[in-house]
């Protein structure tokens, strides 16, 4: 299973989304080999490129159900906060605005001045922003 994960960044990297998810839909969210968290943020981000609203909030939710996030030893805390962010992204696509700022708000608790130093937390601020005109 970690040729589909890694055989996945790599399509991930070079723009192949469609491709990321072929492979993704022969492995599940959660594997063990130790990378599955990423690989699932991944599948997240491919599905927020190519507008797949849905398939984001679906796979955040996969995500949630087994206990990948928020557990400590289970889930990293960064990698949390970007699950956050493409639901944040998911519903964003499915004209959930609500969610959507909820989500994102979430996210940005604790920042502070952080924000404008990492580029999907920078993101997220002027997201808000927006959705709030």
């Amino acid at each position: 299973m970690m040729m589909h994960s890694t055989a996945g960044t790599d399509a991930f990297y070079r723009g192949q989304y469609e491709r990321v998810l072929e492979l993704a839909a022969a492995a599940p969210f959660a594997r063990p080999n130790g990378d599955h968290e990423f690989f699932g943020l991944l599948v997240m981000r491919s599905m927020v490129e190519l507008g797949l609203g849905d398939g984001v909030l679906d796979q955040g939710k996969v995500a949630r159900e087994a206990g990948l996030a928020g557990l400590p030893g289970q889930f990293d805390p960064v990698l949390e906060r970007l699950l956050t962010y493409y639901e944040g992204r998911g519903h964003e696509l499915v004209g959930d605005t609500t969610k959507a700022l909820a989500s994102y708000r979430t996210l940005l608790e604790g920042w502070g001045d952080a924000v404008g130093e990492v580029p999907w937390v920078a993101d997220t601020a002027d997201r808000v922003a927006a959705l709030e005109q």
